[in-house]
């Protein structure tokens, strides 16, 4: 009878750490995986997803023209883009990208 109750209380805590474990790390999604919904810190996201943490930056934005590319792309200044053309941009660049990448992004969205 003790194994028995010694099983179900070590399968009962196990759970109930893993659960808590699961649940904290979907709540401050530490790699934006599920988005950032509750802290909108996306200064941080950049830094540890930069690809994803850009799609879900710029999904509440009202940006209309994007360069896609891989780092070189970086180094296009947004600000003399947008003297010329009057029109908002935002850089959608990814580090280590190339066509095939940029192409998957943009189709995103």
């Amino acid at each position: 009878m003790k194994e028995k109750r010694f099983n179900i209380i070590f399968l009962t805590v196990f759970f109930i750490i893993a659960g808590f474990i699961a649940f904290l790390n979907i709540y401050t999604d530490p790699f934006n995986v599920f988005g950032d919904k509750f802290f909108k810190w996306y200064t941080y996201d950049f830094t540890q997803n930069p690809r994803t943490a850009k799609i879900e930056y710029i999904k509440d934005k009202n940006y209309q023209n994007f360069i896609v590319g891989a780092s070189g792309a970086s180094s296009i200044p947004i600000k003399t883009l947008k003297e010329y053309t009057g029109k908002d941009y935002f850089n959608l660049f990814s580090y280590g990208a190339d066509l095939f990448v940029a192409e998957k992004m943009w189709n995103i969205y």
